[in-house]
């Protein structure tokens, strides 16, 4: 490839990045400021072994190589967040930015569907439906949010016991619990232990999205890390996995919000196929962009009040952190709706 070409392609690759990167959440601090390989391989040694081309201007890794994309994860989670984690090998490599967005939407959740009573520094309680060894949404939503309180469960008992580890070598015991779910069938038990007298305002979940082994190595520009328990659910994959979450929700009082993330964009119009079957009606999707990878994300609440916004991530990413007034509330409100009903079409 000669010159005038490589430059062609950078400069569109560029473009593209930009793009999807004005769809994160606008408090994301990588919206438009990506992690800087180039100074971080400076500061850290052990990722600096992982650059690929270090004769170029801007740096990168093989991101087939399990290694360096889990050296990538420990040292932002390190540089930018003052998070030490160990992240085991055989065990899900989470990147960071998609679990930002995610928390981030989810405290947007939060402040649109706050009640009557709640203060704003009320403690918040969340629960975490499949941790991890890396632990990474309970460890990244304390240093998000200096008011809440984590549950975390797995299934996996190495998993919770790195994950315990992790919570250790960050001083957040106080804040984070953790539980291993010791019931296999997790189609009748997603949510257990949990304090029944105790009130949880919000729920989160990343969902085993696959199907089989062989489904979770479609993705030829990337290295699948993570094993059978966090990458599949042979009785439907994710769709089937957030149906049961959705029947649990039916019975469970005292959690207010359920949330997931879905890792394919085809099973949203299932799953709120199901929500409508069991008369739920306050429900919403956004869509998760981080680079080049898009994922998507639903919430719902068990009442019988419609939620005032269709789609929370739409109006925090195109207001430019100005407060709409109520003529282009009603504007954007009419956008979404026609939007949403071609996501269900």
């Amino acid at each position: 490839m000669n010159d005038n070409k490589k430059s062609a392609l950078i400069q569109l690759n560029e473009k593209k990045r930009s793009r999807s990167n004005e769809l994160m959440h606008k408090d994301n601090i990588y919206r438009f400021n990506p992690p800087d390989f180039k100074l971080l391989a400076l500061k850290y040694p052990s990722f600096d072994k992982y650059i690929i081309n270090k004769t170029e201007k801007i740096y990168n890794i093989d991101w087939k190589d399990s290694n360096a994309v889990r050296e990538l994860t420990r040292v932002i989670l390190d540089n930018d967040f003052k998070l030490t984690v160990e992240i085991p090998d055989g065990f899900l490599c989470p990147t960071v930015t998609l679990r930002l967005n995610y928390l981030l939407w989810l405290n947007d959740i939060l402040l649109q569907n706050k009640r009557q009573n709640d203060a704003d520094n009320d403690e918040i309680y969340a629960i975490d439906i499949g941790t991890g060894a890396c632990c990474i949404l309970p460890l990244l939503a304390c240093r998000l949010f200096s008011n809440w309180n984590l549950f975390g469960i797995d299934i996996n008992s190495d998993a919770i016991e790195y994950a315990r580890k992790n919570v250790k070598l960050n001083n957040l015991d106080d804040r984070i619990k953790l539980m291993l779910n010791e019931q296999k069938e997790r189609e009748n038990s997603v949510i257990v232990g949990i304090d029944s007298q105790r009130e949880y305002q919000i729920l989160m979940c990343n969902p085993p999205w696959s199907t089989s082994i062989e489904e979770t190595n479609l993705n030829p520009n990337t290295i699948c890390t993570g094993n059978s328990d966090e990458l599949i659910y042979e009785n439907g994959g994710e769709i089937e996995f957030i149906k049961h979450l959705i029947d649990q929700s039916l019975l469970l009082k005292n959690i207010h919000i359920f949330t997931s993330i879905i890792g394919k964009k085809s099973s949203i119009s299932p799953i709120i196929k199901y929500l409508k079957q069991q008369s739920i009606k306050n429900f919403n999707t956004t869509t998760l962009a981080q680079g080049k990878t898009f994922r998507w994300a639903i919430y719902w609440i068990v009442d019988q009040t419609p939620l005032p916004i269709t789609n929370i991530s739409e109006t925090t990413s195109t207001t430019n952190n100005k407060k709409l007034n109520r003529s282009e509330r009603r504007k954007l409100l009419k956008i979404t709706k026609s939007e949403d009903q071609n996501i269900v079409q």
